[in-house]
């Protein structure tokens, strides 16, 4: 699971003129680096938004209405000190374009998760609807370490 240069599993970054994969476009989101497969780095995105039920409630939680699985946590620092979302949804990012948008500013690291919490979202994501087997060959925690994104 090597990860280009300066890049680690649990590394949260601000992706500015963050476009999902279905194409729909923010302003930016926080993306969470859990691992990588063929050049792309596989990651979820959090979300501050209270909305289709969500809880305030500290860790997992299954899906709600059309709103997919998600990890509540709070940090005791910023950008997360007063909660976020994980959603356990993959999503993925071209190793070699994150590596260029942080080099120009495009992309700023913001956090980084300590292992216990990685481990915590996978644990999450494992159980959800969205897991297969083969993410735990590429995700955080895998057992197949000699695959590269590069």
């Amino acid at each position: 699971m090597t990860l280009p240069t300066g890049i680690q599993h649990g590394d949260v970054y601000t992706i500015f003129n963050y476009e999902f994969g279905d194409g729909e476009v923010a302003d930016s989101k926080y993306f969470i680096v859990m691992g990588c497969f063929q050049g792309q780095i596989a990651g979820f995105v959090t979300t501050s938004q209270e909305k289709g039920g969500r809880k305030r409630q500290e860790g997992c939680a299954p899906a709600s209405g059309s709103y997919p699985w998600n990890y509540y946590t709070k940090t005791s620092k910023q950008p997360f000190r007063d909660g976020t979302w994980v959603i356990m949804r993959i999503e993925w990012h071209e190793a070699k374009s994150l590596a260029s948008k942080i080099a120009v500013g495009g992309a700023v690291r913001a956090h980084t998760f300590r292992d216990n919490e990685l481990r915590a979202f996978r644990n999450c994501f494992e159980g959800s609807p969205e897991w297969a087997p083969v993410c735990g060959e590429y995700m955080y925690g895998g057992k197949s370490v000699a695959r590269s994104c590069e």
